[in-house]
């Protein structure tokens, strides 16, 4: 009997632990708005301001999922995220976003993110597609 319980306890430390190495990094979690984007003019490539009208604002659960304002997983979003050089599986724990209008999706499976705590550098799948975001309050 005392093998029984042994063996639960030491299944619900692994099972905690193994939950808690697949959540992002705190910083991560919550909402991104864009301020500049990387162009490329006459072979050089350089950050560009984005107006404020133009301005997109990104959202991240805790999992890594890329959601709505009211956290639900939008569509063409990653499975996986690769933050700082670390790679993080994404598990989906939110509902979907459904929508009539979904739109076509490229493939990108796996977003490169640089990240600290107010800053947030996003590659989606093309050295020339970063996109520079600040942490909104």
């Amino acid at each position: 009997m005392k093998f029984v319980v042994a063996f639960f306890i030491m299944w619900s430390v692994y099972a905690c632990k193994s939950k808690e190495l697949s959540k992002v990094p705190d910083d991560l979690v919550g909402k991104w708005k864009m301020t500049s984007q990387q162009v490329t003019k006459d072979g050089i490539v350089e950050w560009q301001d984005v107006p404020e009208k133009d301005s997109i604002y990104m959202f991240f659960s805790r999992y890594g999922e890329y959601v709505t304002s009211n956290g639900l997983v939008l569509p063409c979003g990653p499975s996986s995220l690769r933050i700082n050089g670390s790679f993080h599986k994404i598990e989906f724990h939110s509902e979907p976003f459904i929508s009539i209008i979904l739109g076509l999706c490229a493939e990108c499976p796996t977003w490169d993110l640089e990240l600290d705590e107010t800053r947030l550098i996003l590659q989606r799948c093309s050295p020339n597609s970063k996109m520079l975001f600040v942490k909104v309050d």
